[in-house]
């Protein structure tokens, strides 16, 4: 076997110098070799679309963090509320029956969790006796 002494130009002034006017009509006709101009325009498109799927990315951090302040638990305040209007509720109990609800029934009617139920009764029972 012969080996071939053909060299690859390095320099795009080698390729014009060694290679013919045909061949390097034939360079630029190939789609497969692409131009600066289309390189700008291929780096500028993916500049674009970095930038569209940032603001995307804030966009959905924000949305995100809405979603989060709704979902988050009550503060302090709110519960104070939710409290007196669940003493409330147990108290209008008491008025029509005589005695305090149970727990079930003062977290059905409340809508409280059984915690919330519970602590509410047996402060209740401290001040009604």
């Amino acid at each position: 076997m012969e080996k071939s002494s053909t060299s690859i130009p390095s320099t795009s002034m080698e390729t014009e110098k060694n290679t013919s006017p045909s061949a390097l009509s034939a360079l630029s006709n190939n789609p497969s070799i692409t131009s600066t101009a289309s390189n700008s325009s291929t780096l500028s498109t993916l500049t674009m679309e970095k930038e569209r799927v940032e603001v995307e990315k804030a966009e959905n951090q924000e949305e995100n963090h809405q979603e989060v302040e709704e979902n988050r638990r009550p503060t302090v305040e709110t519960v104070e509320v939710e409290k007196e209007d669940v003493e409330k509720i147990a108290m209008e109990i008491y008025q029509e029956e005589g005695r305090l609800p149970g727990r079930k029934r003062l977290m059905e009617e409340a809508g409280v969790s059984e915690w919330e139920a519970r602590k509410t009764l047996q402060e209740l029972r401290k001040k009604v006796g």
